[in-house]
């Protein structure tokens, strides 16, 4: 029975990787460096640089913290955001509430799981957790990385059909969401993602390797 504890220990920890790395990309110093580097607003509707980086941040703010002062129906005297991407961006909002609620939880019942296996001198099925945390978090990262390698397209839409209804997530390509956050965007959001979960994995194998090792 600890040797399958082991195992759903180091899932967990898999899972909380990925959602720490989720948390760290809707930060503002990520979201605000990628949007200086890929949103449009400076070259498509004339806002400053500046100022699309902070419509970048603002649009962050309301899905992580909450709607606030809302978001702009008009900016730069062109369309901004219409009643169907605001209740996409709270679709969302919702969305990363509950990841972040399941990374929690999940994270305090391993960090509990683990305290009782040290206090019980089972270094090696700790041991055993963190490698198999490594395994599914690099698995996991490589699938990802395939299926949007393959087909980017595809992989998106398979991605938000997950989590939101059909036709609530698509907009058109000149609209004002889309062009703050155009695909090489989530590209790159991705990437940054994928390494943050690897960088957790070699975290875990370094830690199991040296609680394998003898005293």
């Amino acid at each position: 029975m600890r040797a399958i504890g082991a195992w759903i220990a180091g899932i967990a920890l898999a899972v909380v990787a990925v959602g720490v790395a989720v948390a760290v990309l809707s930060t503002p110093p990520l979201t605000r460096a990628l949007g200086a580097r890929y949103s449009m607003g400076a070259t498509v509707i004339g806002l400053s640089a500046e100022d699309t980086i902070d419509l970048v941040e603002r649009v962050r703010s309301f899905v992580v913290k909450g709607p606030g002062e809302g978001l702009p129906v008009l900016v730069a005297a062109q369309p901004g955001f219409d009643a169907a991407a605001v209740s996409h961006l709270e679709d969302v909002r919702g969305v990363l509430r509950g990841a972040r609620i399941a990374t929690v939880l999940l994270a305090i019942g391993v960090v509990a799981w683990v305290t009782a296996m040290l206090r019980a001198k089972e270094r090696a099925l700790v041991a055993r957790a963190l490698y198999v945390g490594a395994g599914f978090s690099v698995g996991f990262v490589a699938l990802m990385v395939l299926a949007a390698a393959t087909d980017f397209g595809a992989f998106f839409s398979a991605f938000h059909g997950l989590f939101f209804k059909a036709g609530t997530w698509t907009f058109a390509s000149d609209s004002l969401l889309i062009r703050l956050f155009p695909e090489p965007f989530w590209v790159a959001a991705g990437a940054w993602w994928a390494g943050l979960v690897l960088v957790a994995a070699a975290s875990f194998w370094m830690v199991g390797r040296r609680l394998a090792e003898p005293w």
